[in-house]
């Protein structure tokens, strides 16, 4: 999240619409560059999550949102502790490859090469040993946060604003 505190121009020639569309605008390119990253990090996967952007503005600020309802992305991205899969239907045989080697890395946006490699397995129930988070957003904001800085402060040089405290994390 980041918080500017802000002092916009009093004098009558102030336009507050084109002011709201210019910040509009500097929360569409951000999640534009964010939606972009995703789809670079997931593009080459099987089944690629579908990513979706909003951008809001109210009297109080701006919200930017780039997220998806994926489930494989949420586990990727948040890891998962070790859990039991059976095979789907009940009673059938998994088949699986003995070996993976992830092609993410922990808090990279890079992809390396890796995937399924050794011999078959066939089993009942598969012990998963879980998944260490990938924490992208980490990357992400670290990527962002000095681009969006700028883009805020470049609107409001052009409006003649005055910033008087900025907050990031």
């Amino acid at each position: 999240m980041i918080k500017f505190k802000v002092t916009l121009p009093k004098e009558k020639q102030f336009d507050r619409q084109r002011f709201m569309s210019g910040l509009k605008k500097v929360g569409e390119n951000l999640a534009s560059r964010v939606d972009k990253t995703y789809d670079e990090l997931t593009g080459e996967w099987n089944d690629p999550p579908e990513f979706y952007k909003t951008v809001s503005t109210n009297a109080n600020g701006m919200r930017v949102e780039v997220k998806t309802p994926n489930l494989k992305y949420r586990f990727v991205d948040l890891g998962t502790k070790p859990h039991p899969i059976q095979p789907l239907p009940p009673g059938s045989f998994m088949v699986f490859q003995k070996d993976y080697t992830p092609v993410t890395k922990v808090q990279s946006l890079k992809s390396t090469p890796g995937g399924k490699s050794g011999d078959f397995i066939f089993a009942k129930q598969i012990d998963h040993p879980g998944s260490e988070a990938r924490n992208f957003e980490i990357p992400i904001n670290k990527e962002q946060i000095p681009l969006v800085i700028k883009d805020f402060y470049d609107i409001m040089e052009k409006f003649k604003a005055f910033i008087l405290e900025t907050e990031h994390g």
